[in-house]
């Protein structure tokens, strides 16, 4: 029987503690690269999204919400929207993100699923889903950059 535990993000104490969410990062954004380059782009986009998902509980704690706990994309981004006084963050994440959001869930829920009047054969949705894992970089990228520009500002 399977029971909701709530699972807390770490907050960052230690050298050790600081060493291992950088070894984590370091190897994951590696394994981004090579999933894409070797064609793993289900693989990639789960991640991609693990990172985004990081960075905005990061921030949101920042903001002063005490509930430290995992979210999923949707909740996160209700945090960002009630939280962030940064317009160009929440614009961001309620815009791009969201875009991306669903490619994302298209992908990853939807991978053999066929729609009526839907003949897309799995090379085509192979093409699909690499065009997510790449858009997921990019915009990765880009919510790392505006978070860390906000940390620097608030220094």
């Amino acid at each position: 029987m399977k029971t909701n535990v709530r699972r807390d993000r770490l907050l960052v104490k230690t050298r050790e503690e600081g060493s291992l969410r950088y070894e984590l990062y370091k190897s994951a954004f590696e394994r981004i690269n090579e999933s894409i380059e070797k064609g793993f782009y289900l693989e990639a986009i789960a991640l991609i999204e693990s990172l985004i998902a990081d960075r905005l509980e990061s921030r949101a704690l920042f903001l002063n919400d005490l509930d430290a706990s995992f979210k999923t994309l949707g909740q996160l981004n209700k945090k960002i929207q009630k939280l962030e006084t940064d317009s160009t963050l929440q614009q961001l994440v309620s815009v791009k993100a969201e875009k991306w959001w669903e490619k994302r869930n298209h992908a990853l829920h939807e991978a053999v699923k066929i729609e009526a009047g839907d003949t897309r054969d799995w090379l085509s949705r192979q093409a699909e889903f690499k065009n997510a894992a790449q858009e997921g970089q990019v915009l990765l990228k880009e919510i790392r950059n505006r978070i860390e520009a906000l940390r620097r500002k608030n220094k």
